[in-house]
């Protein structure tokens, strides 16, 4: 029996509707938890990944956030996740560090620790989609990646019990102590104090993007890090960008503006700073495959400045030899452009058929890593200059 899953996973509730066929998922008797003598502890099963998705990459060390859903009665079910943890050196396997949340997204790192942000559950009323759980945001030490049994802090991110779509947070950016939140079902920003592990901005009172009424809309919101005490907030539905005082929250004046191509969705789906700009901020559009460059200081947008990047494209990076990476997760591959330019290059990183690869992260020495959403692997690349990727990919189980 076949079963469906939106590549856009990250825009999940405004994307129902983009969904692929794929092998279907053995439902389970468990509900994810067992009891020992320390109460309940999650179930981990027994491979290694479980539809793994974002990843972070230290100087040993490969993390790797794991969803872990299956399907009932046509439903996605979200046990709970875990992370994995790669040692860079021999590309083996050497920890799986249960979470005490669902449905594993992202990974960040900030400096000495590695943070895991879990979405929680949502719930499809046919014409909008609401958090059905929880979510969290996992703090693990980088000195214990290889040893740790669980997270050091794990600080929740409730639902709200005022706005029955806020919720699901989905993205994430450090300032300074406190890092910031982007929900996946709703306009809203959430901040977290990370010296008291505390929210500053929870669900009940967060921080909305644009005129928002009594009635919630839906979308997506992804966040970034930018210079001058500034981040970067993408909406998804609205494709508008925001350029936001890091501090509090708020716009600063002036500094919004609609992207993409008018009279259509396009659909913000990434976001990437470059400091060696111009360019600046570049905007990776999923329902049009395409990529807006901007320079937000002058107002000058650069609607399709690279066109056609593939098929469902999901994630993009830029590494250290200027290069924007672009991921497909329909195309299964990894393109490479001049990010001065939006130049094509000659450099692609291909996956089989079905790997629906996710995410993916590169580390200072070019190693490109990227993760299978549904081969339940990750894939290494060796993306040094001069060297065809394709040639040398290596895949971990």
């Amino acid at each position: 029996m076949n079963k469906s899953l939106s590549l856009f996973k990250a825009a999940l509730p405004v994307l129902l509707v983009t969904l692929m066929a794929c092998e279907p998922v053995p439902d389970s008797d468990s509900d994810g938890y067992i009891d020992d003598s320390n109460g309940d502890v999650p179930l981990l099963p027994e491979g290694n990944f479980a539809n793994p998705e974002g990843l972070a990459v230290t100087e040993d060390f490969v993390i790797v956030a794991n969803s872990r859903y299956r399907f009932e009665e046509h439903q996605i079910v979200y046990d709970p996740s875990f992370a994995t943890v790669i040692d860079r050196n021999t590309n083996e396997v050497v920890n799986r560090i249960p979470l005490r949340a669902k449905n594993a997204q992202r990974v960040a790192i900030n400096g000495d620790m590695a943070w895991v942000l879990c979405s929680g559950s949502t719930s499809f009323d046919g014409t909008k989609v609401a958090p059905t759980d929880d979510g969290a945001l996992l703090g693990i030490p980088i000195a214990n990646l290889a040893k740790a049994k669980a997270p050091e802090i794990t600080i929740p991110i409730p639902l709200s019990t005022i706005y029955p779509l806020v919720g699901y947070p989905s993205s994430l950016a450090f300032a300074g102590d406190t890092v910031w939140l982007g929900s996946g079902t709703s306009p809203a920003l959430f901040k977290v104090d990370l010296a008291t592990q505390t929210l500053l901005h929870g669900p009940d009172n967060p921080v909305f993007l644009g005129d928002v009424d009594d009635d919630i809309s839906q979308d997506t919101v992804m966040v970034i890090e930018a210079p001058n005490n500034r981040l970067i907030a993408t909406s998804f539905n609205r494709d508008t960008v925001w350029i936001l005082d890091a501090t509090t929250g708020e716009p600063i004046e002036g500094k919004s503006f609609s992207v993409g191509l008018a009279g259509t969705m396009n659909g913000i789906l990434a976001a990437v700073w470059r400091e060696a700009g111009p360019p600046y901020l570049y905007l990776l559009m999923g329902m049009s495959s395409s990529v807006t460059a901007v320079n937000p200081d002058l107002a000058q947008i650069y609607n399709k400045f690279i066109k056609d990047v593939g098929m469902m494209p999901n994630a993009m990076i830029l590494d250290n030899q200027d290069r924007l990476l672009i991921l497909n997760s329909g195309d299964n591959n990894v393109k490479a452009y001049a990010a001065n330019s939006g130049q094509l290059l000659d450099f692609k990183a291909t996956m089989p058929q079905s790997t629906n690869p996710f995410g993916m992260a590169i580390s200072d020495d070019n190693q490109l890593y990227v993760t299978g959403l549904l081969s339940n692997s990750v894939f290494v690349f060796d993306a040094s200059p001069g060297i065809n990727p394709g040639d040398t990919w290596r895949e971990i189980r």
